[in-house]
């Protein structure tokens, strides 16, 4: 063999392996890629539905209130937040129905049908809102049910992502949105109080194991988010606390089947203004 051609082997030959370490980063590039592409779609998707949520979280507060003061209070606020309701849920349904624009996570996408299931049997439920023929417990445990699958969805939709930083705030995201929950469930449990001027048991009982679920969810919180994330949301809770304590002081002072004379609709603002 000619020397030539022994030169030609010799320089093929890291040449062959160059490119096929080139090809392997070209590859992996294009994998990462593709995976922050799936990951800026299913954020964007769980935020949407985040905002599906928060308009649900306050219809069912004012549904509640409204019950338990046997349709003297939050009429015109029920019927305001329905609107907006409505508003927002026009604007995403199509997307969440729209099998390409959904999650990439079939176990989120599952969920996202029963909590479109759900949806759709809220216009039953307001119906009876509206004719009293349920109680404020039965309407909000029908709001949660149809919010419980929407969070799950996004808890589900956040599990495939690798990037370690990028799961932490995601996760994070996910404790925000169970913090929300609680706190909402909490406002329609104090606002039915408030309405009906008695602290039943199971609102009294409901109320005190919110306020625990709150506290691990803020504690999971701090340990996922940034440090910054972190503490703004300590303040956030430390600023309003005092103005929500109030209202659940005045809960603890009456016991469970006392009086309370508080205005409902005052304690609606401050738990929203905290939310």
């Amino acid at each position: 063999m000619k020397i030539s051609h022994k030169m030609l082997l010799v320089m093929a030959l890291p040449l062959s392996i160059v490119l096929a370490l080139g090809a392997l980063l070209v590859l992996s590039e294009w994998r990462e890629l593709q995976d922050r592409r799936r990951i800026d779609h299913d954020v964007q998707m769980a935020t949407r539905l985040a905002a599906v949520v928060h308009e649900l979280q306050k219809e069912r507060g004012y549904s509640a209130g409204f019950l338990a003061s046997n349709g003297a209070k939050f009429v015109q606020q029920m019927s305001d937040q329905r609107a907006d309701t409505d508003r927002v849920l026009a604007q995403s349904l199509a997307e969440f129905r729209d099998p390409k624009l959904r999650f990439d996570v079939p176990e989120a996408n599952a969920l996202l049908d029963q909590a479109l299931e759900a949806i759709d049997g809220i216009v039953a439920l307001r119906s009876s809102v509206d004719t009293k023929s349920i109680s404020p417990g039965e309407a909000a445990g029908g709001y949660t049910a149809g919010i419980a699958p929407m969070l799950s969805s996004i808890a589900f939709a956040i599990r495939n992502v690798e990037d370690a930083g990028v799961a932490n705030e995601l996760r994070a995201f996910a404790l925000l949105q169970d913090l929300k929950e609680a706190s909402g469930v909490e406002r329609a449990m104090l606002a039915s109080i408030g309405s009906a001027g008695e602290a039943k048991y199971a609102w009294f009982d409901r109320s005190h194991r919110l306020q625990t679920l709150q506290l691990a969810f803020a504690a999971g919180f701090e340990s996922a988010a940034s440090k910054e994330f972190a503490e703004t949301l300590a303040e956030t809770l430390e600023a309003h606390e005092s103005k929500v304590g109030v209202f659940r002081d005045a809960v603890n002072a009456a016991g469970v089947g006392g009086a309370v004379s508080y205005d409902a609709g005052a304690w609606f603002q401050a738990s929203t203004a905290r939310i």
